[in-house]
């Protein structure tokens, strides 16, 4: 009986036991199953989508098969896979971002036969975003630096930026990152290099290697950022790789090209470009980022890049447009250095709006560099400039009268014509406008001025020229009568001279004109009277004022013209003499400051002693001055290995204690071995072991017996 009360209680615990496991560990099974069901529906629905993305055409499935960097420092690379599943809007905006330019990348990257993970660098450097700046001043999808885009091709000015130009950037960065492998052999080190430098990377390998280490990335001490730098891209590539198992889906780009390139052999509005192609701006501008003016300047290095399917209809509209109706400024080539306050001068426009159209802040334009200027504001491509006139302008008259046909064409333009000389002078009407009509008393009449000429020798027979009325611009054609005579002759151009008294020009009756005197001019067809002999029997008084006044304005302004010249040719002469010496200076400065720093190092060779300098170590010390650095350590009494900046120590007595043996010591430091400190202090490994007891491994603290000699 008693056993069998045992039994049933054994049996009742272990009932209990079951049942209490089962309760707390059933919640815990039912969790888990619903996960997995959830899981697996996504991952289903997931595979279905990536079915339909990853067609025959799909891009993605292309770069799959070229795949083939190894990877390194896993633990990173999960971590970063895990950053980009959690921030999918984010992958996917960049990712989409990416659309235009990756198959031209990919394709690129192709062509040179380099791993496929090469195409999503943009995704690291810059997200695909096409003026994308660092804060240390890198740029453009690749972040190319301003000298190494420079070294590698990459032009910028004022108005265009290369780092900006997709074509151009792509081919530049992949030249960079093949001459990284050939230097380095290893696409991981390459990309560590292309992050960080290459100098820096060698000198980390050269570390490795000094501390017995495999020059491999996980090897390498480098900054936070490179170390990242690789398995964040191979993370990005695991994704594109297999986006279903992070439960993401990646938006299917077609394995054809998304531009192409075209030709044009003048420059032209990014506005006429877009209606040409029958694109909006915003598409043109995101294939066409590295211009920052509206005007495309084509050049041997530059590509400009629309749309695969617009491409036809640009040709096609760009051969039927009118080369006028294309460009709405002026692109001004400097010959020279040139400042812009004389371009803005010349071109009608502000240095403030030449600056904000052109993107600069300079104050001059280096030779064979671009500006954009108000259209038909320059006219050519170098230093000389043209205004186009307008019949509002103002035309500049001749200093004096007395000026011939050839300068008339150079002031009004070409459509001067003269029959036989046009080197003989010639009457012009001084420009002004008709007085009014009004009614004046004997001292304020109004008065029209003739200017009276004499031809040096003779007059030609005919001539045809074109004479300045009304208007200070408008010039109207002028008749000059036969000369009969070969003598010198007084050619009078003017309207009849009012009396005094009279209130309105009107002109005498006509009178015959002998045919041995010489003849007025016609101004606008009508035929003035032959006023030579009344103007030979008595000289009207008024007249002879006036032409007083005239020719002492004329001289008047003469003079200040010259004083004008004069004062802005001493300036110029002034502005040279200071730059002279202000060069001339600082040539000086320059001369001196070489000179105390040669006679510095000289006293500092004859007292036999080196001032510790930033940078300096014992060991680089030793190797300026032939010495060892235990020789060096031994006559400076140095404790340890330190020196600090601005000691002074003894670089010469050393050497004449070359042959007395000294015995130092040697604190080992981390990262220490026997090879290293046996070629710093330029010893033997067999003699460190044998000062030390044939010790064979250092730790960090162990001091060690050197001896110098």
């Amino acid at each position: 009986m008693a056993k069998l009360k045992s039994i049933a209680l054994a049996v009742t615990g272990v009932s209990a036991v079951s049942g209490a496991a089962y309760t707390h560990a059933a919640p815990s099974s039912q969790t888990a199953g619903m996960a997995m069901m959830r899981l697996n529906s996504s991952l289903l629905d997931q595979e279905q989508r990536n079915q339909n993305n990853l067609a025959s055409g799909s891009l993605w499935n292309a770069m799959r098969k070229d795949f083939r960097m190894a990877e390194v420092n896993s633990d990173l690379v999960r971590s970063h896979e895990n950053k980009f599943s959690a921030s999918r809007a984010y992958f996917d905006r960049t990712i989409n971002r990416s659309k235009p330019y990756m198959y031209h990348i990919a394709n690129e990257v192709k062509k040179r036969n380099m791993p496929a993970e090469i195409a999503l660098l943009p995704f690291i450097e810059s997200a695909f975003v096409t003026k994308a700046k660092s804060h240390v001043g890198a740029s453009g999808l690749w972040q190319f630096m301003p000298a190494t885009g420079r070294h590698f091709g990459l032009e910028r000015t004022a108005l265009y930026d290369g780092r900006h130009d997709v074509y151009a950037a792509t081919n530049a960065a992949l030249n960079y990152l093949e001459y990284l492998h050939g230097m380095f052999g290893d696409w991981s080190l390459a990309l560590a290099a292309y992050n960080w430098g290459e100098g820096n990377v060698s000198r980390a390998i050269n570390r490795a290697r000094a501390q017995g280490l495999k020059p491999v990335y996980e090897n390498l001490r480098m900054p936070a950022e490179t170390r990242n730098y690789v398995p964040k891209l191979l993370a990005v590539r695991n994704i594109v790789k297999n986006p279903q198992a992070f439960g993401m889906g990646l938006s299917d780009i077609e394995n054809k090209p998304y531009f192409k390139a075209v030709d044009v052999d003048k420059p032209i509005d990014t506005s006429a470009i877009a209606r040409l192609a029958n694109i909006s701006e915003s598409e043109f501008l995101a294939l066409n980022p590295a211009f920052n003016a509206p005007v495309f300047v084509p050049k041997a290095n530059r590509k400009l890049l629309l749309p695969a399917h617009a491409t036809s209809t640009f040709e096609k509209n760009y051969r039927n447009a009118k080369s006028d109706e294309l460009l709405s400024w002026n692109v001004y080539t400097a010959g020279g250095k040139t400042s812009l306050n004389r371009i803005a001068a010349e071109a009608g426009m502000s240095v403030a709006e030449l600056k904000r159209l052109n993107n600069t802040n300079s104050d001059s334009l280096n030779s064979g560099r671009n500006l954009l200027v108000a259209k038909n504001s320059l006219k050519g491509s170098g230093n000389d400039f043209n205004y186009v006139r307008t019949e509002t302008e103002s035309s500049p008259l001749p200093n004096s009268y007395n000026t011939n046909v050839a300068s008339l064409k150079q002031i009004n333009g070409s459509d001067i014509k003269v029959a036989e000389s046009s080197s003989a002078p010639i009457a012009i009407l001084a420009g002004q406008t008709k007085p009014a009509v009004e009614k004046r008393n004997a001292s304020s009449a109004p008065i029209s001025i003739a200017a009276s000429l004499v031809a040096p020798n003779q007059l030609p027979e005919k001539a045809d020229t074109a004479i300045a009325k009304a208007d200070s611009v408008k010039i109207e054609k002028v008749e000059l009568a036969t000369v009969q005579s070969p003598e010198a002759a007084t050619v009078a151009i003017a309207e009849p001279l009012p009396l005094p008294t009279q209130t309105s020009a009107t002109p005498a009756p006509e009178q015959p004109a002998p045919s041995d005197e010489p003849a007025d001019v016609a101004v606008n067809g009508t035929t003035l009277p032959n006023r030579a002999p009344q103007a030979a029997q008595s000289e009207d008084p008024l007249l002879a004022l006036v032409n007083d006044a005239e020719q002492q304005r004329l001289n008047a302004a003469n003079s200040i013209k010259n004083t004008l010249a004069q004062l802005e040719a001493d300036e110029t002469a002034n502005k040279a003499r200071v730059d002279r010496i202000v060069v001339s200076r600082a040539k000086q400065q320059q001369r001196t400051e070489a000179r105390l720093a040669r006679a510095n190092a000289a006293a500092q060779q004859a007292n036999n002693t080196h001032r510790v300098e930033t940078g300096d170590t014992l060991f680089n010390i030793s190797q300026r001055y032939n010495l060892s650095v235990a020789d060096l350590i031994t006559v400076n009494n140095i404790k340890g290995n330190s020196i600090r900046k601005g000691q002074v120590l003894k670089v010469t007595a050393a050497a004449t204690q070359r042959n007395a043996v000294r015995n130092v010591s040697y604190t080992v430091r981390k990262g220490d071995t026997l090879n290293t400190i046996a070629s710093r202090f330029n010893v033997d490994v067999n003699d460190i072991r044998r000062w030390n007891r044939n010790t064979r491994t250092v730790t960090p603290g162990q001091r060690l017996k050197l001896m110098g000699s």
